[in-house]
This record gives C-alpha cells, structure tokens and sequence, in this order.
C-alpha cells in the first residue's frame, strides 16, 4: 500500500481530492495532507509518503521548491504536480523533478486516478 501526501493551501481543493481519489482501487491511502510548505515539510519527514500531490502556489516556498527539496531527502518519492497556470517553466520544471504528471485545475476525477496508476 502506497502512503500519499496532499498539499494544498485550499481546504476545499483538499477535500475534493481526498474524495476523488479511488484509495482503494488503487492500494492507497492519505498518510498526512498540509496547507503550506513548512507544515508539509515537518509532515514528509515524520510520515516518509512515497507519493506526493502538490499546488505549485502555496505559502512559504512554492511547490516546486518545496518538491525538490524532498526529492533530495527520499529519491524513491514521486510527485503529482497541480497548477492553475499553463506556463512552460512549470512543465520543464515539474519534469526535471522527475513528476508523475502535471495537472492543470480544475481537477478531474479520472485525470487524477489515472496519474496515480502510472
């Protein structure tokens, strides 16, 4: 079973998330969910998710920072990336970060289920 993270500084998007997401079907579960980059942080190094779905635009250090710096602490993580923009920078960089996908919003159930099978 497969430890997954959420971080998103929106409580509803969160939720929306969790509630997408078919845990089950997929070997699955939520190990820890934050709402900016340092609670995140503090969360990865306790909990150790092997799967991490991150907004790019949260508080304090922007996702993508945020994701690097995990990678560099656990290089076996994965990461779903969500963003609001259609920006070039943030594919080029979400895929030297080794990212699952790149997910634009608004999120779609089936799009966010088939990142997590591959």
């Amino acid at each position: 079973m497969y430890e997954v993270m959420i971080i998103d500084d929106d409580e509803e998007i969160r939720e929306r998330l969790k509630l997408m997401i078919e845990w089950d079907r997929l070997e699955m579960r939520l190990s820890c969910e934050a709402g900016d980059s340092e609670t995140a942080q503090e969360l990865f190094l306790l909990y150790r998710p092997k799967i991490v779905i991150t907004d790019i635009n949260i508080p304090i250090i922007n996702g993508l920072e945020l994701a690097q710096k995990m990678a560099e602490t656990d290089s076996e993580v994965r990461f779903i990336i969500i963003t609001g923009y259609n920006d070039f920078e943030y594919v080029r960089s979400s895929v030297k970060l080794g990212a699952i996908d790149l997910i634009s919003k608004p999120i779609l159930p089936e799009e966010i289920n088939k990142s997590l099978q591959a």
